[in-house]
C-alpha cells in the first residue's frame, strides 16, 4: 500500500525515512488523490476549452517562474536533459533515428506558446471545483529523501516535517517516467553511481 494514511493529529513517525526514486508516483497513489484527480479531470473538460489549444497545453514547453512554479518547471526541465542528444551525421540506424525525432519533437515544443488566458482558464476551473477537506493524509515517515541519479552522480533533497513532505500527500503529481522509476529496475539505477562502479560501495540493498 502506499506509505500514506489518515491521522487527526497529523501524527508521524521521527525513526522512519522514506526514499523516493525522483518522479516515482505511488508515494502519493491514495484513493483520495486518484479521485481528485479525475474531479481536476472533469473540472477541466467543463471549462470547454479547445481540443487544439488543450493539445497545445500538454505539448508547451513550461518556462521557470518564481516560487512553485520555478520548481515545477525546474522538475520538467530535468526530464529534458537527457533528451536533446547531438544531432547524428545520419538517420541509419535505430538509435539515430530516435535521437533525430526526438530532437525534431522537442524543436517543435518551442515553438508552441499557449495564450496566459487559457491557462487561467484552468487554474478557475481547478480553484472552483469541490474538494474533500475531511481526509487529511500524511506521510508515514517524518523524513523524505528525494534521489536522483544525474550521470552517475547521486543528488538529495530532504523534506522534513508534515508541512514539507505534504507535497507528495496532498496530490499525485504527473510525469512520464513516475512508473519506470518506480519499478525494482529504475531503484536499481538509481544506485548505479561513480562509486558503485568503482567499487567504493555496493548498490545491494
Amino acid at each position: 500500500a502506499p506509505p500514506v494514511f489518515r491521522s487527526d493529529e497529523g501524527k508521524v513517525f521521527d525513526n522512519i525515512v522514506i526514499i523516493q526514486n525522483d518522479k516515482d508516483g505511488v508515494i502519493s497513489a491514495s484513493i483520495n488523490n486518484f479521485n481528485d484527480l479525475f474531479n481536476k479531470t472533469v473540472a477541466i473538460d467543463a471549462a470547454d476549452i479547445d481540443q487544439q489549444v488543450m493539445l497545445n497545453m500538454l505539448l508547451e514547453k513550461i518556462q521557470k517562474d518564481e516560487g512553485d512554479n520555478a520548481e515545477k518547471g525546474n522538475e520538467e526541465n530535468q526530464e529534458e536533459e537527457n533528451v536533446e542528444n547531438p544531432r547524428p551525421s545520419n538517420i541509419w540506424g535505430l538509435d539515430k533515428l530516435m535521437t533525430t525525432v526526438s530532437r525534431s519533437y522537442n524543436h517543435y515544443r518551442e515553438t508552441i506558446e499557449v495564450d496566459p488566458a487559457e491557462w487561467d482558464k484552468v487554474r478557475e476551473a481547478l480553484a472552483g471545483r469541490k474538494v474533500d477537506h475531511s481526509q487529511h493524509l500524511t506521510q508515514l515517515g517524518k523524513t523524505v529523501l528525494q534521489m536522483r541519479n544525474v550521470d552517475g552522480r547521486m543528488t538529495i533533497k530532504k523534506y522534513s516535517g508534515s508541512e514539507a513532505t505534504k507535497k507528495f500527500s496532498q496530490e499525485i503529481r504527473l510525469s512520464k517516467q513516475m512508473y519506470g522509476h518506480h519499478m525494482p529496475w529504475g531503484y536499481s539505477a538509481l544506485f548505479q553511481t561513480d562509486a558503485t562502479k568503482r567499487g567504493d560501495c555496493s548498490a545491494d540493498l
